[in-house]
């Protein structure tokens, strides 16, 4: 048995090593085996990524964040992140901390999701916040998507989750993947959420326990995201790409909603592996 790694071509672009992007034409979009190497980094192989324990974590406090940001841009961050935590409105599962006086930059995103919340995040605490988008593999095999803010400083970065109100510190030159595999942040928490709440909204652990993996990949504005599959066992009777070319076969025959995860984010890379 031979695996190989299957990259759909349509709507969105898609790399291959050395290769430049390129656009394909719904009407002849198609599926196209490739023997594409997956990026681990050298860095990677020697990761022993740890998941933390996002109970028993601190509030950030302003003296934490300054050396990276500055005083000043260390309060309003505190502060915004807090506001949009305790406050966003998730639609059915409604506010964390109910309260009828909820500023614009808040409110007028109402029934989003973790997106939404870095926009609020973004209007609140002013320029230089950059959506983080990343893909972590599920214990099941799919993928789970997520959302965050990426700060950058000049002496390393700080990611804040305005979903489940984490905050990440890292001091140094690390990318995303590499600070998350090699346990480089310091974490902290707005604060704690209601069982009967964090029940409704998900649990942060389904993706930060996750984030250490190969197959997670994370992707700053201007980045391609890559989503790469489980491998999946192919039969002989198994058909693919033969209803029109735009993936719906591969979607009803496998499952899931791999195939269009990353481009609700942005302009993704997709890799299929599949054993046969």
């Amino acid at each position: 048995m031979k695996t190989r790694n299957l990259m759909l071509l349509g709507l969105v672009p898609v790399v291959a090593a050395g290769a430049a992007w390129s656009f394909v034409d719904p009407a002849d979009s198609q599926v196209a085996f490739s023997s594409l190497e997956l990026p681990v980094s050298a860095s990677s192989a020697d990761a022993d990524f740890t998941p933390w324990d996002l109970t028993a974590l601190q509030r950030p406090e302003v003296e934490d964040l300054e050396t990276l940001l500055g005083r000043e841009r260390a309060e309003t961050v505190i502060a915004s992140a807090d506001d949009v935590f305790q406050y966003f409105d998730f639609g059915e599962i409604g506010q964390r901390t109910p309260n009828a006086s909820v500023p614009d930059e808040i409110s007028r995103y109402a029934g989003g999701q973790c997106d939404l919340t870095v926009a609020a995040f973004r209007d609140l605490s002013g320029d230089g916040v950059l959506n983080l988008d990343f893909v972590v593999p599920k214990p099941s095999g799919q993928l789970s998507g997520h959302t965050i803010a990426y700060l950058p400083a000049e002496s390393g970065h700080v990611l804040v989750d305005t979903t489940f109100g984490l905050v990440f510190q890292h001091h140094g030159d690390l990318s995303v993947r590499e600070a998350f595999r090699q346990n480089a942040y310091q974490v902290s928490r707005m604060g704690e959420t209601a069982p009967e709440y964090q029940a409704a909204q998900g649990d942060p652990t389904h993706y930060y326990d996750l984030v250490g993996e190969d197959r997670a990949f994370f992707a700053l504005p201007g980045e391609m995201l890559q989503v790469v599959t489980e491998v999946i066992e192919l039969q002989e009777t198994d058909s693919i790409g033969a209803v029109d070319g735009n993936g719906a076969d591969i979607r009803v025959r496998f499952g899931g909603y791999h195939d269009h995860l990353g481009s609700l984010y942005r302009p993704t890379h997709q890799v299929w592996q599949f054993n046969g």
